[in-house]
């Protein structure tokens, strides 16, 4: 796998892939394996997660996992995507130092120094978090992809938290391991009007998410 990371072009990542990599998930010990959650669990993908991407995938999760490698490996140049040298050398780009998260960067080096004592750190679940905030106290919430793991009671009671302590216009990111939201159907009537979902933005910064892992990342607004 790491031959890829020595191509020398965008092109040349492409040809790699469909010569050395693609043909392993026509093995069949392979078909049959991709099939099974435990084979997944050490990815930190739990059940309910591979579940969804089963669905998604009407049942061929091993393709699913074929079209997000595909992705990773060559939906993006090299040069620009850090993911890629975790997936396909464990390291990043010590040479050129160009493939690296903005935090590793010289340049942001002085600025991560300035703005370390911003930071909080607190041993407690999100929503005891938000339960000790007052009304219209924060504006941005990053919820990664636990919404994928919550029941649809918890996930209600996470977004009527944030509805009452986030100020007009806050955003709410996250990302989900299938394509569809479980927002919606989870949330009563009542509390979903307060939030407005930004599909076309969702869908835009999904196509430019460089870790290919997820199927989709959702944006929602609290319009109160």
């Amino acid at each position: 796998p790491q031959a890829i990371l020595r191509a020398g072009s965008h092109a040349e990542q492409i040809e790699i892939y469909e010569r050395d990599i693609a043909p392993f998930f026509d093995n069949r010990m392979v078909r049959f394996l991709g099939k099974l959650p435990v084979t997944v669990f050490s990815l930190g993908i739990p059940p309910s997660q591979h579940q969804v991407m089963k669905d998604d995938s009407n049942g061929q999760i091993v393709d699913l996992f074929e079209q997000r490698l595909r992705k990773l490996a060559c939906g993006f140049p090299l040069e620009d995507n850090y993911f890629t040298w975790q997936a396909f050398g464990r390291s990043y780009d010590h040479q050129t130092k160009q493939a690296l998260p903005p935090y590793l960067h010289e340049d942001n080096y002085q600025t991560l120094r300035e703005c370390v004592s911003n930071v909080e750190t607190h041993i407690v679940s999100l929503i005891e978090y938000l339960h000790q905030q007052p009304d219209n106290s924060l504006n941005r919430f990053v919820l990664l992809d636990s919404q994928d793991w919550m029941p649809p009671n918890v996930i209600a009671e996470l977004w009527g938290q944030m509805a009452r302590v986030g100020q007009p216009g806050s955003r709410v990111i996250f990302r989900t391991a299938g394509d569809q939201s479980p927002i919606e159907p989870a949330l009563p009537a009542e509390l979903m009007r307060q939030y407005s979902y930004d599909r076309e933005l969702s869908q835009k910064l999904h196509d430019q998410d460089r870790s290919a892992i997820y199927g989709m990342f959702h944006m929602y607004h609290l319009n109160k």
